[in-house]
């Protein structure tokens, strides 16, 4: 099998890189963590080299064009693809290729393919064992597994060496695990046609459990749309569990650091647009941003009233599944929805279920669950009615009002966001002067 050499200096990403190269691309990775050590292995090993995969710079070293004048002075020819900015004598090398964002794992993995010249055909022809192996630590990522896996078992006879170590449902403890490893376990297997799945499964846990503050600020949107998407699936299928609590506490702490670090919603906008977020990522992060702007604005608020509204702008939609469903918020966008039965059944209750999964949530900001239940405007928190009760607490108008400006401003993409019209759009819909003095904030808002 052919190396891929990689030059990274985060054992997180080392980890997650390398299963990724060996499942998708067949190739055995090799990793450094330094520019003299991957020197060093492109001196060595040159001939078993087929792709480098290097950060532009590594501690202040730019790792990525050392190399590549390394490689010219000893005239050697490995394709070389770069996570970060690159010079101009690095841009026009055809076999030299960036980009920005190494944990989209899809685009890594096409770029690797592309520079290396690995075709389509080639990667779905690679010669699989019956059985795939991966380190056994990688299952520390997951609680349970989304499809069989085993162990080989040098006791048994030929047809039965390989026995089933996790199963689908079994937890996957560390006491379980550690004891595995000390019988000698070392390496899982997979059958080959579900390989992609479970390194799927374990690659997004790894990516929720990055350390964000390492990444750079379009890493931390691709890792945390992916960390977002796991946390609610796991909702949606486990309800409140000691491991659902924990990753959807890491996921609202990174949202809260991400918002607070832009200094216009604009530049987060364009972040989230470049980088290609899903709707209901991109709604969350713009309602997080707007929601705190506006509770700075009313004079009743106290500093609680940040958590719990951070708590909302993640846990409101949990239960919707599909960008379609988070974009309707108006009675006649839902009686025009071209859903099915269950999706539309899904969305009438969504705001009621949530609210009764905040409220058993351990520790949930007191009356999040209000909040939540009436973020459509419902009292009970089923359908969205034309009209509002009297009855609404403040932080569910203030909250009504920053979801409605956060779908328009998301509507206007890269384009220019024109207030004046979102205003009109804003008055109409809340007519009543309840809502004046909210709306009135918002045109403090910095674009």
């Amino acid at each position: 099998m052919a190396n891929i050499l990689l030059v990274e200096n985060n054992k997180e990403l080392e980890n997650l890189y390398n299963l990724n190269f060996r499942v998708y691309l067949g190739l055995d990775p090799v990793s450094t963590s330094g520019l003299d050590s991957a020197v060093d292995q492109i001196l060595k090993e040159n001939q078993k080299i087929k792709l480098i995969v290097t950060k532009a710079e590594i501690e202040g070293q730019q790792i990525a064009q050392t190399l590549h004048e390394k490689m010219k002075n000893e005239n050697l020819k490995i394709p070389l693809l770069v996570i970060g900015k690159i010079g101009e004598e690095l841009e026009s090398d055809s076999s030299t290729l960036s980009m920005s964002v190494g944990v989209d794992l899809k685009t890594l993995i096409r770029n690797c393919a592309q520079v290396a010249n690995i075709t389509a055909a080639e990667m779905v022809g690679l010669d699989v064992p019956n059985y795939f192996p991966i380190p056994s630590h990688y299952l520390r990522k997951i609680k349970s597994p989304i499809c069989r896996t085993f162990f080989l078992d040098p006791d048994s006879s030929s047809e039965e060496e390989y026995q089933t170590l996790f199963s689908p449902g079994d937890e996957i403890t560390e006491e379980k695990l550690k004891n595995y490893i000390s019988m000698g376990v070392q390496e899982v297997f997979i059958q080959k046609n579900d390989r992609l799945k479970l390194v799927n499964q374990i690659s997004n846990e790894m990516i929720s459990e990055l350390s964000f503050d390492k990444l750079n600020d379009n890493e931390r949107t691709v890792a945390g749309e992916v960390q977002v998407n796991t946390v609610h699936d796991k909702f949606r299928e486990m309800g409140i569990t000691k491991e659902t609590v924990n990753a959807a506490k890491k996921a609202m702490r990174d949202i809260a650091k991400d918002v607070k670090k832009n200094k216009t919603l604009k530049s987060m906008l364009k972040n989230l647009l470049s980088n290609k977020a899903s709707y209901l990522y991109k709604h969350i992060q713009v309602l997080s941003y707007v929601s705190l702007h506006l509770i700075k604005h009313a004079d009743w608020a106290k500093k609680e009233h940040e958590e719990k509204l951070m708590f909302t702008c993640f846990f409101h939609d949990i239960l919707l599944k599909t960008d379609e469903q988070a974009k309707i918020c108006t009675k006649d966008e839902f009686d025009k929805a071209d859903l099915t039965y269950e999706a539309k059944e899904t969305l009438k209750h969504h705001a009621l279920r949530a609210s009764e999964l905040a409220r058993v949530f351990p520790k949930s900001p007191a009356g999040v669950d209000l909040l939540i239940r009436q973020h459509h405007g419902a009292l009970n928190g089923v359908g969205f009615p034309d009209n509002f009760s009297p009855n609404l607490s403040p932080l569910s108008l203030n909250f009504m009002v920053a979801e409605a400006y956060t779908d328009k401003v998301i509507e206007a993409g890269d384009g220019k966001i024109h207030k004046q019209l979102i205003f009109s759009y804003l008055n109409r819909r809340f007519p009543t002067n309840r809502f004046k003095k909210i709306i009135d904030a918002l045109d403090k808002i910095i674009l």
